[in-house]
């Protein structure tokens, strides 16, 4: 998915005239999704367990 969105869903954005990007690359927004996606997995994990205790 961050493969996607960094090189599919950001380059429309930018075609659309949505999103401007200034010194920067889409390569860059690939690891920034990437951890994104670990922190929201990880929440939702943590979210589950506590109420699962609960």
């Amino acid at each position: 998915m961050a493969i996607i969105f960094s090189y599919i869903f950001e380059p429309i954005t930018v075609w659309l005239g949505i999103y401007k990007l200034e010194n920067w690359k889409y390569t860059f927004s690939l690891p920034i999704y990437v951890i994104k996606a670990v922190f929201i997995r990880w929440l939702v994990d943590e979210v589950l367990r506590k109420k699962k205790y609960s």
